[in-house]
């Protein structure tokens, strides 16, 4: 098929498609509609062209073999359960224009032990990461908000820098993963902050500086 001008994939254009493993995107590719690639069970790897300028819901939910994900484009937002049940993936680069990780983006993403969180992030949404693999996670950068149940349940985690200026966590941010230590850069638990943000059982050493 002649894909040279294709502006949109639709929604679920690809839904389903149980043998798909590879698709290469042409860079005339302008819109990814809601779940365009959902549950493509055998999709490995795919490559965002740097054209696009809307991505939708639900991509690649359910793409439990999904190893490979590249963003060449500007992205503003990981939208809501773009990646939830990618169980396969194991790393990703998260485009350093992404501002808003929205709710359930990763979520039961349970080989994903590596993400770096963008220097424009402003908000976490509510169960973004629950259920995540991550075994380290530094949060550098001024994030605004980081809602309920964010990293709920990821029992693979063992330490986390929160180095940046959090204004607001949620209750249980960090819940059901009673073995990790917490290093915060501030001084003591902020007014802004839920009393209840993290598991009471785990270990938050404040007053934490980077050498």
């Amino acid at each position: 098929a002649n894909n040279a001008n294709i502006e949109t994939i639709g929604s679920n254009a690809f839904g389903r498609m149980a043998k798909l493993k590879k698709i290469i995107l042409p860079d005339t590719v302008k819109y990814i509609e809601n779940g365009a690639f959902n549950q493509c069970k055998s999709l490995e790897e795919i490559t965002i062209p740097k054209s696009v300028i809307y991505f939708g819901k639900y991509v690649f939910f359910n793409c439990s073999n999904l190893k490979k994900v590249t963003f060449l484009n500007n992205l503003k937002s990981i939208p809501s359960s773009t990646f939830r049940n990618c169980s396969s993936l194991t790393s990703l680069e998260i485009p350093e224009s992404v501002k808003v990780i929205d709710e359930n983006a990763f979520k039961n993403c349970s080989k994903l032990e590596y993400i770096n969180l963008p220097t424009n992030l402003t908000t976490i949404k509510e169960s973004a990461f629950e259920n995540v693999g991550l075994k380290k996670l530094h949060i550098l950068c001024d994030i605004n908000l980081i809602e309920t149940n964010a990293f709920r349940e990821c029992t693979k985690l063992e330490e986390v820098y929160i180095v940046g200026n959090v204004y607001i966590i949620q209750e249980n941010a960090f819940f059901n993963n009673s073995q990790i230590r917490i290093y915060c850069s501030k001084e003591s638990l902020p007014d802004t902050w839920a009393s209840g943000w993290c598991d009471y059982e785990i270990e938050v050493i404040w007053g934490y500086h980077q050498n």
